[in-house]
């Protein structure tokens, strides 16, 4: 991909270079070369995901399309298929298991979408599967919106857990019927560590206030 896209100095990882260059270019489209579509397509069957053998639009398939398995499923919240955005991209190309199974928590892809739609912008924020476990780069994820609410710049939106973070969420507290984001956030780290209600032992439901 970075030789089809005018990368001269080749590297075997989706760094700074890789983005940028994409970022110019505003992505892949189904506009691009048969090997840039192919290159897509072969990555969403790497995933799991069957796009045809043939050149089509990247993520496309005759009979059902996996616009439907990639958008409705929302394991890449908010982007339009047929120009995948270069952070969808790297999340494509990358090792982390993105494959939607039955067997997941509905509440907890729920909070793992928003957080993808609401904090994609961040420069450090990759986007994190929504795929129900709660991952490593779920983790930072949740730190990564925090220091966003805190409106903290990209070179301090780091997304570890440092003092600012301690002395940011001590000051801000936390009640029933809170509606702010950063309610949404500590809601969203509850459900993914298997936190239940005090009352009838079920697990929280991801929503706009905290209840």
């Amino acid at each position: 991909m970075q030789l089809e896209i005018g990368i001269d100095a080749l590297s075997d990882n989706f760094g700074p270079q890789t983005l940028s260059a994409l970022d110019a270019r505003s992505g892949i489209g189904d506009s691009d070369c048969d090997d840039l579509v192919q290159i897509v397509q072969y990555a969403f069957y790497c995933k799991g995901y069957d796009t045809g053998g043939n050149r089509r639009q990247p993520g496309r398939r005759d009979d059902q399309g996996c616009n439907t398995d990639v958008c409705e499923r929302q394991h890449w919240k908010g982007t339009d298929v047929k120009t995948l955005k270069p952070k969808v991209l790297k999340a494509l190309l990358a090792w982390t298991l993105t494959r939607f199974s039955l067997e997941v928590n509905e509440v907890t892809r729920k909070f793992q979408s928003w957080l993808n739609s609401r904090y994609l912008a961040i420069e450090n924020f990759c986007i994190i599967p929504v795929d129900g476990p709660f991952s490593r780069e779920g983790q930072k994820a949740l730190y990564l919106a925090i220091q966003s609410e805190m409106r903290l710049n990209d070179d301090h939106a780091t997304g570890s857990f440092g003092s600012l973070i301690e002395t940011f969420i001590r000051s801000h507290s936390l009640g029933v019927g809170v509606s702010r984001p950063l309610a949404q956030i500590l809601t969203g780290a509850m459900i993914c560590q298997c936190v239940k209600t005090a009352v009838g032992g079920d697990l929280f439901q991801f929503a706009d206030r905290f209840d």
